[in-house]
């Protein structure tokens, strides 16, 4: 592989920019460190060098790319910079949820996929922070904000929202965030998009 198609292949890693930026501040990092003194100073660097670098930096990005297909803890900062809490950036397939609907009880159940990993491994409980119903059409019907916190049995939360008279058809509830707690913790928002079909 020469240095041309390193390069496309580097170019083709998809990433989010928090982890991109995380990459070049780490590289900028390494490139104004200071280095120790030699002897003998070389004005160039030779190909194999350059390939090697190359291969090295494909292969830290990969491996970035493979974690950035995890969830990631983030801080809640306030407009004045100052750190109010922790918010946890939804990796797809960590939770899957579905609704179901009778009568004006719509019950969510959400179901952990990753119970043995941070921070579901420490959640006793689940609820929804934020979440909106929609109809076929994509209008919005209803719009929710944080629900009760329903205990987490067996890797699963049944939690319940109370819906107004809707009338008959296919709906979407679109979750925008669910919130986790352990008790005497602070909760934790779980960020991310989750679409539940239903039939009223």
């Amino acid at each position: 592989m020469d240095s041309k198609e390193l390069k496309r292949a580097v170019q083709n890693i998809k990433m989010s920019d928090e982890i991109r930026d995380r990459v070049i501040k780490s590289c900028q990092s390494e490139i104004s460190a200071p280095k120790e003194n030699t002897a003998r100073k070389t004005s160039y660097v030779s190909r194999p060098a350059i390939l090697i670098a190359a291969v090295i930096c494909l292969g830290l990005a990969a491996t970035v790319v493979a974690a950035g297909n995890m969830g990631l803890f983030k801080d809640i900062v306030r407009f004045d910079g100052t750190v109010v809490g922790t918010a946890y950036e939804q990796a797809p397939g960590e939770i899957e949820a579905s609704a179901a609907i009778a009568g004006s009880e719509l019950t969510v159940t959400a179901v952990i996929t990753k119970e043995d990993i941070l921070p579901y491994r420490e959640l006793e409980n689940l609820g929804i922070d934020s979440f909106r119903v929609v109809d076929s059409k994509g209008n919005a019907v209803f719009k929710g904000g944080r629900t009760e916190m329903y205990e987490i049995d067996g890797g699963k939360a049944e939690i319940k929202i109370f819906l107004p008279d809707i009338a008959a058809g296919s709906y979407q509830a679109i979750i925008d965030a669910f919130v986790g707690g352990k008790k005497a913790d602070q909760t934790l928002l779980i960020n991310g998009e989750w679409e539940c079909e239903f039939t009223v």
